[in-house]
């Protein structure tokens, strides 16, 4: 609230995470991994431990409000959230900073009773399950229940913005910079990640839906009918 009337400015300031100044593991001074051309990801990454604090500086052209986005790749840990502490010249600005998290990819593994394995997002799993001749060749319990499948962490690099890990509002997170020179620090609090880099940026705004229909042609009439039936939706709801 205190800088809800600040200027949103429409540039970015992208911070390698190679160009980290500080970096720190049980709160001492260490040298982090730096990996190259990872997973295929063109440049250097950097992988921040469980219990870590990595810290940038970064020149900010415009004071203003910004949203921050990272570029990161999941590792295996202990298969918690990722969780972290934002901190801006070695501050939390406000409480929902306190522990941020950032989403990975999950996939279901099944082991079928000739021992193969199946995942979940395959066509064979398609096949094997809603497919046309579906083949239910999964191991059942001694009830006959199919067996719970092995939740499997999937690799893959992924892009998202920092958002209040509480759900109470679904936009990014806002952070005021001055114009001029800051330190911005992430501070582990579960999990390892890999780090590729971290962008000052104003998030795009999604269209709404009347907006995302009108956009792909659809005649006026047709999204006005759709407010008018959900008005009605909600009045019966009430």
């Amino acid at each position: 609230a205190q800088y809800a009337d600040k200027n949103r400015p429409d540039g970015s300031v992208e911070i390698p995470a190679g160009n980290y100044v500080r970096y720190e593991e049980g709160d001492a001074a260490a040298v982090p991994e730096i990996y190259t051309d990872y997973e295929g990801m063109a440049g250097d990454s950097v992988l921040t431990g469980e219990d870590s604090l990595i810290e940038f500086e970064v020149d900010v052209p415009e004071s203003g409000l910004y949203n921050l986005s990272v570029v990161y790749y999941p590792v295996e840990g202990k298969n918690s959230d990722i969780e972290r502490a934002i901190l801006i010249d070695s501050v939390v600005p406000y409480k929902e900073t306190r522990s941020v998290e950032l989403a990975r990819k999950w996939r279901d593994m099944y082991t079928a009773k000739d021992g193969s394995v199946i995942y979940s997002d395959s066509q064979e799993f398609f096949d094997k399950t809603v497919g046309i001749t579906p083949d239910r060749v999964f191991p059942q319990d001694t009830l006959g229940n199919e067996k719970k499948p092995q939740k499997v962490l999937v690799g893959e690099w992924a892009f998202d913005y920092i958002y209040d890990s509480t759900g109470y509002s679904a936009t990014p997170l806002k952070y005021y910079f001055s114009k001029g020179e800051h330190d911005l620090t992430f501070k582990s609090l579960r999990e390892p990640l890999v780090v590729k880099s971290i962008t000052l940026k104003k998030a795009e705004q999604l269209p709404t839906y009347e907006e995302y229909l009108k956009a792909q042609g659809f005649p006026e009439s047709y999204w006005e009918n759709l407010s008018i039936s959900r008005l009605m939706k909600e009045k019966r709801i009430m």
